[in-house]
């Protein structure tokens, strides 16, 4: 009797699903067609993420996030590209601060780029057997709205500065108002690049002060100021050349007798040593940078190294290094100096 009721108590729990209570999984759904063809649709930007593992929801739309981001980096890229090479033609034979223009540069685009998209929704998410895959899309017109009232914002602080835009002639005041107007000037054409693909039928107006106009007119004020190099000794041979490359970029060289507003005093030691065969000449430069008055602005050291199997061509491959190394270094720190200088 005993052994008849624990027969139908198994009995029972088996029917009723008692032991271990998973269900079968039913087959994965078939590997969409959005994995390896994206949707193309007016006004949307899709981007897929594909993982490796099961239920990796989160993972794999953080890809696709990043996939729609690369896609609009392209685009964004292109811009810049155009944008830099108009800048850079509309300061020829002016005299600027590569260093100013390329870190305000780079730090607002850093920061833009890390922004959060707008209007970014998941359409699907898909899990196989073994890799999970999301589907997001960008909104054209909901980013674009976005960038137009960032647009308007920028312009608001923009039309304030121009208001305070200092005469001409006062060329340090003028570098202190670029120092304070480069960001913002920066961060609305960023913005201006991302509303141009956002929305590419779309207009955009003109800045209320023009970046691009206030760097080209500060370059030719900075052009205008004349630096005369002098030197004894070792550094004798490097002032012509060191003058070349620093007219090339634009500074006023001349004479030490024509009463210039920079003088630059250069003194210069090399060592020479026989290395496999070769003359290795190590050269040391110590640069003073004064007013026409007298007034120390500046001083630095440089440090080159040039080889070659005759002395004579070490020795010239040396001074060529030397002057590129020192217009380099005027060149990013003009600016800085110009404003030591003061009006």
């Amino acid at each position: 009797m005993a052994m008849h009721r624990i027969a139908c108590c198994v009995a029972l729990c088996l029917l009723a699903g008692c032991g271990d209570d998973r269900s079968p999984a039913g087959p994965a759904a078939a590997r969409p067609a959005w994995i390896d063809q994206p949707p193309q649709s007016v006004g949307l930007i899709h981007g897929v993420g594909v993982v490796n593992g099961v239920n990796q929801r989160d993972a794999a739309i953080a890809k696709a996030r990043e996939d729609l981001a690369s896609q609009i980096a392209v685009s964004i890229q292109a811009e810049r590209a155009q944008d830099d090479r108009l800048s850079e033609s509309l300061v020829q034979g002016g005299a600027r601060s590569g260093r100013l223009d390329s870190e305000v540069r780079n730090q607002v685009r850093t920061k833009v780029d890390q922004q959060e998209l707008p209007g970014v929704s998941t359409v699907q998410v898909w899990t196989g057997s073994l890799e999970t895959a999301a589907l997001v899309v960008l909104d054209r017109t909901a980013w674009s709205l976005a960038l137009r009232q960032r647009l308007a914002d920028l312009d608001l602080q923009l039309l304030a500065l121009a208001e305070q835009r200092p005469p001409a002639g006062k060329l340090a005041a003028a570098i202190a108002f670029f120092r304070k107007a480069s960001p913002i000037g920066e961060d609305r054409a960023e913005t201006a690049r991302r509303l141009r693909v956002a929305a590419p039928a779309g207009s955009i107006a003109a800045p209320p002060l023009d970046l691009g106009e206030v760097r080209a007119a500060l370059a030719k004020e900075a052009a205008a100021v004349s630096i005369a190099l002098t030197a004894g000794g070792e550094a004798t041979a490097l002032v012509g050349p060191a003058g070349e490359r620093l007219a090339q970029a634009g500074l006023a060289v001349v004479d030490a007798g024509t009463a210039p507003r920079l003088v630059m005093t250069l003194t210069a030691t090399t060592a020479v040593r026989a290395v496999n065969g070769d003359h290795r000449v190590d050269g040391h430069l110590d640069a003073t940078l004064t007013t026409k008055d007298g007034r120390k602005l500046a001083g630095f050291a440089l440090d080159d190294r040039a080889s070659g199997t005759v002395l004579d061509e070490a020795r010239r491959r040396l001074c060529d290094r030397q002057a590129e190394h020192l217009a380099s270094h005027v060149m990013a720190n003009l600016y800085d100096w110009l404003t030591a200088m003061g009006d």
